[in-house]
């Protein structure tokens, strides 16, 4: 009231509202337009209506980003509020990871659930929480064969990825040797350390590095002397063969 006296209230609330009868303060939840009317009860005259609207505030939403990334990347995760605006930003992050504070956006490599809300500075709203999850993707891993050749002959060398899928591969060769590019098997004549790396094509994820050796066997070699190189007809004579131990003839 303008004027300090005693007086009652009658008011008119929106639907849904119940009315609070003779009070003159009410507390509600619900939008809309509510009125009341005083009389001085001294002088039994009635107020003008006067008029207020309570007015709900659009409450913020905010998106979270879910980043798949291989071992050893860096994810980065984004909170993208729906309307433009001036916005705090809370997180909620797994254990070991550092609470980045009010960011909109941070790196992570630890794979977990991160929740977000966000608080618009404006009409000091807070949204719901928003939920987003780094996953790990899987790292290929592959074998590489070591094989021994005689000299002359061809070795073949084949990457063998521990789980079927389609994959590209990367050779490291010895010098003198023809890098063979994007394949998972070839043929060489040459010893020495050779690597090999895969990359999973449908996760983009490359694998530790596989290494095999070429070697070759070392060529056998045989000799024979006498003690007597020469003797007359009929006569015995005695000859040594000497050889790589192991050898046959």
């Amino acid at each position: 009231p303008a004027i300090a006296g005693t007086y009652t209230y009658e008011w008119e609330v929106p639907a849904g509202v119940t009315n609070p009868g003779n009070v003159a303060s009410f507390s509600t939840t619900i939008a809309g337009t509510y009125t009341v009317t005083i009389t001085n009860l001294t002088t039994s005259c009635n107020s003008t209506i006067a008029t207020g609207t309570v007015t709900l505030k659009l409450l913020p939403t905010v998106s979270l980003n879910s980043p798949s990334i291989c071992p050893g990347e860096t994810a980065t995760l984004t909170a993208t509020p729906a309307i433009a605006g001036t916005y705090t930003y809370e997180w909620e992050v797994p254990s070991g990871v550092t609470n980045p504070g009010n960011v909109a956006s941070f790196p992570t490599t630890i794979a977990g659930t991160y929740t977000v809300t966000i608080t618009n500075l404006t009409t000091t709203c807070k949204s719901a929480i928003a939920t987003g999850t780094v996953t790990l993707k899987l790292l290929p891993t592959v074998s590489l064969n070591s094989p021994s050749i005689c000299p002359g002959e061809t070795a073949t060398l084949t990457a063998t990825p521990a789980i079927a899928g389609t994959y590209t591969y990367e050779w490291e060769v010895p010098a003198g040797v023809t890098n063979p590019g994007n394949v998972a098997s070839f043929t060489t004549t040459i010893e020495g350390a050779y690597t090999v790396t895969i990359t999973n094509l449908t996760t983009s994820c490359k694998s530790t590095s596989a290494s095999g050796t070429v070697t070759l066997k070392p060529i056998p070699t045989a000799s024979i002397s006498t003690k007597t190189p020469t003797v007359c007809s009929g006569n015995p004579s005695r000859l040594d063969f000497e050889g790589t131990p192991l050898a046959t003839v």
